[in-house]
């Protein structure tokens, strides 16, 4: 692909122009180069496993994603990984200021999830000896509000959440916004259920279980209040004077963001850009369930709310929710849906919740 006048303004064009740079007189190398969905997924240098390396990240939500990376992942590290095809593209962008600055080598690229107006670009970057960086870097106003959101939270909460990842390199600039990170090895969650154990041991070590606030002190309530306007005067006042817990909240904690540790077998979160320091404990975990039901599982709004409902009520769940300030799991997905779920259209799905 070339980024010609017409793809200037795409999400694609602005990536390449802001990692490439867009001199046409420039001397030029191949990258090796996988489109999916009509978009670029990702780019890597010509070399073996070097696609493989980067298309770990790519953590598709469906069965046909996951063989799609398989098929491309088993064909850059076998005998045929040089006839994948190569596009080449010039060296005068971010990656070439980048590589220079830090010594390091950018070996792939990952572009992310095509439907998104404005994407980020995710590099896997190596120097002999040295541990791995994943660089995330933005070109867009709304991607770089993304990554700078991101990188606030990172230093705030890093030093009293020890999963976090650990901001290792920044830079800032109208053109680029981008950090880096350590590499974070580990298998993505497939199914939540299965490896809730372990994903409620890290939302505890993010709560602050000691600090109940009401439920109308938080900055959510504005929200909350004006979608239940129609619940009757004596729930939504126990509602807003319930105590709940506070804490480091993820923000889109789903299965596409939880990678479990192959030694440890514990689970860490990845990409904070929507990270909050005071977030409503519990959250977090309806939105794990809420988010594979519907982006996986594919179910419309009465089946969501009934599996959603069984998984929350799996003691584990339960006494998590409890812990936070919840009597019981449907007060808790009845104020999520409030303010921060699209998935509940109906005013009355959300009541029902609360009789």
């Amino acid at each position: 692909m070339k980024v010609t006048s017409s793809s200037l303004g795409t999400p694609d064009g602005i990536l390449l122009t802001g990692l490439f740079g867009s001199s046409p007189n420039t001397t030029t190398e191949p990258w090796q180069a996988v489109r999916r969905s009509g978009h670029l997924l990702a780019l890597a240098r010509p070399e073996r496993n070097s696609l493989a390396e980067i298309l770990k990240f790519y953590r598709a939500l469906r069965p046909a994603g996951r063989a799609f990376r398989r098929a491309v992942t088993l064909a850059s590290s076998s005998p045929a990984w040089s006839l994948l095809p190569t596009q080449s593209q010039p060296g005068t962008g971010f990656i070439s200021k980048f590589e220079t600055a830090t010594h390091r080598t950018v070996t792939g690229i990952l572009f992310g999830n095509p439907t998104q107006t404005h994407r980020r670009a995710i590099l896997r970057a190596t120097r002999p000896g040295h541990p791995v960086w994943l660089v995330k870097a933005a070109f867009s106003p709304a991607a770089t509000t993304a990554v700078r959101r991101e990188i606030a939270f990172l230093r705030q909460a890093s030093p009293a959440i020890p999963s976090l990842p650990e901001i290792t390199w920044e830079f800032d600039s109208p053109e680029v916004t981008a950090f880096a990170t350590t590499e974070i090895h580990g298998t993505p969650v497939r199914d939540p259920d299965h490896h809730l154990p372990a994903t409620i041991r890290l939302l505890e070590a993010l709560t602050r279980f000691d600090e109940p606030l009401p439920l109308s002190s938080s900055s959510e309530w504005p929200e909350i209040h004006q979608s239940l306007i129609d619940t009757p005067p004596e729930v939504l006042n126990r509602l807003a004077n319930l105590p709940v817990a506070r804490c480091h909240g993820h923000g889109d904690f789903a299965v596409w963001n939880l990678l479990i540790d192959p030694r440890t077998h514990s689970v860490r979160a990845v990409d904070w850009e929507w990270g909050n320091p005071t977030a409503i404990a519990g959250f977090d975990l309806i939105h794990l369930f809420c988010q594979h039901a519907a982006m996986v599982g594919k179910l419309s709004e009465g089946p969501l709310i009934a599996r959603t409902l069984k998984s929350l009520s799996a003691p584990p769940a339960r006494d998590y929710l409890h812990a936070c300030g919840w009597p019981t799991p449907q007060p808790a997905l009845a104020t999520y849906a409030a303010c921060l779920n699209p998935i509940f259209r109906r005013p009355t799905t959300v009541t029902h919740l609360l009789a």
